[in-house]
């Protein structure tokens, strides 16, 4: 059962107000309740479909007015239908605060998120001299392209416990934090790529910290960061000039 604590949480962890003490305990809760991550995964789509909106502080409406719809839609439906009925009336709830359809919010194809993010390909990885290691590490990038992103992340970390400075192992380790909703540690392996200054790597690790910042609603740092992109007239420097002019 999701406590009404728990979705004060899940805002604080979405908007990046969590120190990384909390921010470490909360993604712990994830990984072992499951209830909890279809919460977390709820806020997460409905800020995607209101993504474009500028409407996103609606959060804070939304926790205290769709709980009594849940209450209202759950009368006389089974225990099996329960997931069904929390998302449709989160959806009606923001429906009637904007006047918008159902369908068409949780339809929406405007979402910065889902218009311009997508998990890097895989490609070459540095290897290391052990060959055990290098095992670990192929098993995690068929993992990666395989979308198993939780799976990856644990064999990137072995990888990265022999030897943390493999670059290319922490942009993937990264981005498969991302995808897991692991922010904290995602922006922390993304930054290690940045920090380090001197690979092929950085102008991607700028890029998915970017959508660390968008995917946590920090929405100054993402300006900073996409207007940097911008500026460096790289690979993603157009994308990033739209998704400026989404943002400001």
């Amino acid at each position: 059962m999701i406590m009404k604590k728990d979705r004060h949480f899940i805002s604080k962890y979405l908007a990046g107000e969590l120190d990384s003490v909390q921010a470490g305990g909360f993604e712990e809760a994830l990984f072992s309740n499951p209830a909890l991550r279809r919460e977390m995964n709820l806020y997460k789509e409905v800020d995607q479909a209101l993504a474009d909106s500028d409407v996103l502080d609606l959060r804070l409406q939304l926790n205290s007015m769709h709980e009594p719809v849940i209450q209202e839609l759950s009368q006389g439906a089974g225990k099996a239908n329960k997931r069904v009925v929390r998302y449709a009336a989160a959806a009606a709830s923001i429906a009637i605060l904007l006047g918008f359809s159902i369908l068409g919010i949780l339809q929406n194809p405007d979402s910065l998120i889902k218009k311009f993010y997508s998990p890097y390909p895989m490609g070459m990885v540095t290897r290391s001299a052990n060959i055990n290691i290098d095992q670990i590490l192929m098993e995690a990038m068929m993992r990666y392209d395989n979308q198993e992103y939780r799976e990856a992340v644990i064999l990137f970390e072995k990888v990265l416990a022999n030897d943390p400075e493999m670059i290319s192992t922490n942009l993937y380790a990264g981005i498969s934090y991302l995808e897991i909703m692991e922010y904290s540690h995602a922006e922390k392996s993304l930054n290690k790529v940045i920090d380090h200054r001197d690979n092929l790597y950085i102008e991607q690790a700028e890029w998915y910290i970017g959508f660390c910042y968008l995917m946590t609603e920090r929405k100054k740092e993402a300006v900073k960061q996409f207007s940097r992109i911008a500026e460096e007239k790289g690979f993603y420097s157009d994308k990033a000039k739209n998704i400026l002019k989404k943002l400001k």
